[in-house]
């Protein structure tokens, strides 16, 4: 079965790295939006220096959305009435990739929620909170607006529960809070209810301006971050090793398929010349003449037999056993070209065919001799038979000199 061809496998790549394109935009899930909140009571009009210091601020929380704490705050303006106040704030759970694509979709969507015109708003994703205003909020408790989300599942033991969340909060608060200034500002803290654990199911989320708390019978940590097992060991995702994976497989078969090509290529060049050298080698000992034979037809390059005389060498005539009159061109000893040049002289003159050239039976090559057999034409001139030969030497001699 022969191999595609190069234009099938280029095709091939195109679709593989389509394919990896895919896999790439799959591979992390979009931010999951859960709530916004934007003040229609001030505005600010289009073109005026507030919206540039807004896309300023915009521009500046996103490109440091990939820092490893997920929290950035900027001020952008010197203004009071032009001033604008910002920051992003990520799970901590999230990679700095996951973080980034959060805060990059809040920005972009908030046309879509009817914030682009306002001075303050708020949104919120699983993943991110992004907020700006025209007033400092920085380091301030604000707890609205405010949105519950919860489903509707009857708790028992309510008092006792609230009692025990609350407590679990604000040691989760005190620890969040109490981290290093580069360090994520994120907790996380597991609270023994057993005596009503079978009973609790995945419980209320609370979001506020300042930020966001989950509270669940247990933490569902974000697809695509690091888990662990029970060992306590860390292990990748299924959608971090795909990741990783397919882009590394896919460049091994994309570079196994372009060597393949390139070998293919390489054989049959090789081949190629393969053959051209063994048709050579045929054509050239098909053209191969004895010295004794020659001997006997010129009678031992009898001055009787000598047509003449170039200067190159001496020219004799020769009559085969078969009765074949031939012309023979005796080289000069004397002469510099080598075994190998006087061969392929050979195969060119071999391969000339034209009315004004006589026609190449053979050569000789032995010892010191180099021998050239022409057929013999009647009532030509001797620079009939010397002329290409003659030639081919004056380029050759010119070659060396050069």
């Amino acid at each position: 079965m022969s191999l595609p061809s190069f234009n099938v496998s280029l095709n091939t790549l195109v679709v593989l790295i389509s394919l990896l394109w895919f896999l790439n935009i799959i591979s992390e899930a979009a931010p999951t939006y859960r709530f916004h909140y934007c003040s229609n009571e001030t505005t600010f009009t289009p073109n005026s220096t507030y919206q540039s210091n807004l896309n300023l601020l915009l521009s500046s929380l996103s490109s440091n959305a990939t820092n490893q704490s997920g929290f950035y705050n900027t001020t952008v303006g010197q203004n009071p009435s032009n001033i604008v106040y910002g920051l992003f704030l990520c799970r901590g759970d999230v990679t700095t990739e996951v973080c980034h694509d959060c805060v990059a979709t809040a920005i972009r969507n908030r046309v879509q929620q009817n914030c682009s015109m306002g001075k303050v708003a708020v949104i919120w994703y699983d993943e991110c909170m992004l907020r700006y205003s025209n007033q400092s909020f920085f380091s301030i408790m604000d707890e609205d607006p405010r949105q519950y989300v919860s489903d509707n599942q009857s708790m028992p033991e309510v008092e006792r529960f609230n009692k025990l969340l609350a407590t679990m909060i604000d040691d989760l608060v005190t620890q969040a809070t109490s981290a290093q200034p580069n360090a994520k500002k994120f907790a996380t803290k597991e609270a023994n209810f057993s005596c009503i654990a079978n009973a609790v199911q995945p419980g209320m989320k609370s979001i506020h301006f300042t930020g966001s708390y989950h509270h669940h019978h247990h933490l569902q940590l974000q697809p695509g971050s690091v888990t662990r097992t029970k060992n306590g060991k860390s292990q990748t995702s299924l959608v971090t090793v795909i990741a990783i994976v397919t882009p590394i497989a896919v460049s091994v078969l994309l570079l196994s398929m372009l060597y393949c090509c390139h070998s293919r290529k390489r054989r049959k060049k090789y081949k190629a010349k393969e053959e051209n050298a063994a048709n050579e080698i045929t054509t050239l000992e098909s053209l191969i003449f004895d010295l004794a034979k020659l001997k006997a037809a010129t009678n031992k390059f009898s001055d009787d037999n000598k047509l003449g005389k170039g200067g190159f060498g001496e020219v004799y005539k020769g009559t085969l056993p078969d009765g074949q009159e031939i012309a023979v061109k005796r080289l000069s000893r004397s002469s510099r070209q080598g075994v190998e040049e006087f061969k392929n002289e050979v195969a060119v003159l071999a391969k000339l065919q034209h009315r004004n050239l006589v026609r190449l039976l053979g050569f000789c090559l032995e010892g010191e001799e180099k021998l050239l057999v022409y057929e013999y034409v009647p009532n030509k001139s001797l620079d009939y038979f010397l002329f290409v030969v003659t030639c081919l030497q004056n380029m050759q001699y010119m070659d060396d000199t050069l």
